[in-house]
């Protein structure tokens, strides 16, 4: 065989040690010192590359991406059905009083939330989309008086409770 057909055969067979061997750091350090010093392993310059490249990759710490904390208005997305088969006619009510209250939502929207839908599952479904259209805030007030008026339904939904939503804003 000619030359450059054994070096890259070597070559290949580096490359597959290293994806599938899965070498120790001190491995990897013994192939590129025998590389350097020249000796029969592998002439390849592409192999020695290789192998400081997985050394390097195994010696730096990875840096795990921070996933940002979903937003109120997500958590609603999230457990919205979960919601909608579980809340009660007497805690939307609750819900929708106390959002009035704090000026989420209006008097209106109220009515038209409990009037217009004849089905319960239809009136949390439009409780939800109502406040999620509302914004972040409102999301945030609505998960608060959730966790007070139906711990068992909150903690079953596995929302986050929010410290910082503040109650009786105009949205």
């Amino acid at each position: 065989m000619c030359s450059r057909v054994v070096r890259y055969q070597q070559c290949i067979n580096a490359f597959l040690w290293v994806e599938t061997e899965t070498p120790t750091q001190k491995e990897l350090r013994a192939r590129i010192k025998e590389e350097e010093t020249g000796s029969e392993w592998h002439s390849g310059a592409c192999c020695w590359c290789l192998c400081v490249k997985k050394l390097k990759m195994m010696e730096e710490p990875k840096e795990q991406p921070v996933k940002a904390a979903p937003s109120a208005e997500e958590e609603l997305a999230r457990v919205r059905s979960a919601f909608v088969w579980r809340v009660t006619t007497e805690i939307l009510t609750q819900l929708l009083e106390d959002l009035v209250y704090d000026t989420v939502l209006n008097e209106l929207e109220k009515e038209s939330i409990l009037e217009k839908n004849l089905a319960r599952a239809d009136k949390a479904r439009s409780f939800i989309d109502t406040v999620r259209k509302k914004g972040d805030k409102a999301c945030k007030i609505t998960i608060k008086h959730l966790q007070i008026k139906d711990p068992s339904l909150f903690s079953q939904l596995r929302l986050d409770s929010d410290p910082s939503a503040q109650q009786g804003e105009v949205m």
